[in-house]
């Protein structure tokens, strides 16, 4: 039993060394800033976009693991006043038969439901009014697109947030 013992630590302390050693490693996160990122590779780019609360970003960049000094654009800048006007989380971009489109979550209000929804709910009803949206591009080229509400997913009118 202590041969086992000896065993069991030698590995233990050789997989420690392995590991120190080590010199090709990430420091996670790649892009430290926002949530529910979403990367796509496309004709030599990668093309992230992430939760910012109020808009779409998109980014684009040569190499997946730095974004340092990656390209951003506005996609797209929603109005006030809408069903989707705030708390813009998880955007996709996706290609789809030649046309590029992005699916987000939103929400009409910072998701504060009035008293009488949130008395049903079990917690504090967060995204309970988060539904998904699409924007779709106008060129096949995800940078150069101009994006533009298609409309809400038909999601029952039920609570809808990350999409994928």
């Amino acid at each position: 039993m202590a041969v086992l013992g000896w065993c069991a630590l030698l590995s233990f302390l050789s997989l420690g060394v392995a590991q120190l050693n080590n010199s090709a490693t990430f420091t996670n996160p790649v892009f430290n800033t926002g949530a529910d990122p979403w990367v796509i590779r496309y004709e030599g780019y990668y093309y992230m976009t992430y939760t910012t609360a109020d808009n779409i970003t998109i980014l684009r960049s040569s190499v997946l693991t730095d974004w340092s000094n990656a390209m951003v654009k506005l996609a797209f800048q929603p109005p006030e006043g809408r069903n989707y006007s705030t708390d813009l989380w998880a955007p996709e971009l996706h290609l789809i038969n030649d046309n590029w489109y992005i699916i987000f979550t939103a929400d009409p209000n910072f998701d504060q439901p009035p008293p009488e929804t949130e008395m049903f709910c079990d917690y504090n009803c967060p995204a309970v009014n988060h539904r998904m949206y699409v924007l779709q591009g106008s060129t096949s080229d995800p940078w150069t697109s101009k994006y533009t509400m298609k409309g809400e997913l038909d999601t029952y009118d039920q609570f809808a947030i990350d999409g994928t």
